[in-house]
């Protein structure tokens, strides 16, 4: 129905732009199509939410080795408390992509003294649960913002680059299923003796962001290439 011009949705339920339905119609469609309105959802209590955590054989899990590492030594008892509230709140799990004290990476492993990330150069970084912090999850986002830096030769006219540029975005966005909000020229960052430097914001789903910006810039090499437009030390 989105895609209908608002012309033939009108012609298909015998409505008149100017006038709109009149009101023997507006009763034949309510009882046909039902009200124009949104049902509410019955809200969970609080307490049902709070209990249905331990139903995650995680959690679970995490409760006995939790009690058993209080019942062995009580100094331990604070990791295990910290990485308790991690899962039940959500905060982050096996296989997300954190930010965590500074370390950017997928979640590999959950214990109940340390966390564990691998970066996306493949290193591995191990945090203890004492001092995990501020935690930025990038997983669990609506969706993130992607910035592409690509750099042209100084000579290139930039409107030819724009008008490229916008005859390939269709391509793209059919290309990678990621893509939440088109690729756009944002604009110029720098213009120098050597370069002209372009912003190119794209949304994407996330968790998909890093792979993106550099499939995006093997996708802009392309275009110029195929374009004829020059990229800084061709030349």
């Amino acid at each position: 129905m989105h895609r209908k011009t608002s012309e033939a949705i009108a012609q298909e339920f015998n409505s008149n732009l100017e006038k709109g339905l009149s009101s023997n119609q507006v009763q034949e469609y309510q009882a046909k199509y039902g009200s124009n309105e949104l049902i509410k959802k019955k809200k969970t209590p609080l307490i049902v939410k709070f209990l249905e955590q331990f139903t995650d054989v995680l959690i679970i899990i995490l409760l006995i080795a939790a009690a058993l590492s209080f019942i062995i030594d009580t100094s331990e008892w604070v990791d295990s408390l910290i990485i308790l509230i991690v899962v039940m709140q959500d905060i982050y799990d096996v296989g997300d992509y954190v930010e965590i004290k500074g370390h950017q990476g997928n979640v590999i492993q959950l214990g109940l003294k340390t966390t564990t990330i691998r970066s996306y150069k493949g290193e591995i970084c191990t945090i203890n649960n004492r001092n995990v912090g501020d935690v930025i999850n990038y997983t669990k986002a609506d969706d993130a913002l992607t910035i592409t830096l690509f750099r042209v030769s100084p000579n290139t006219n930039i409107e030819h680059f724009y008008e490229v540029f916008a005859a390939n975005v269709e391509e793209i966005v059919a290309k990678y299923p990621e893509i939440v909000v088109p690729p756009k020229i944002v604009g110029t960052n720098a213009i120098s003796d050597w370069a002209i430097e372009f912003q190119i914001n794209t949304v994407v789903k996330p968790g998909s962001q890093w792979q993106f910006r550099r499939s995006m810039g093997d996708e802009l090499i392309r275009i110029c290439q195929a374009n004829g437009i020059d990229l800084p030390g061709e030349k």
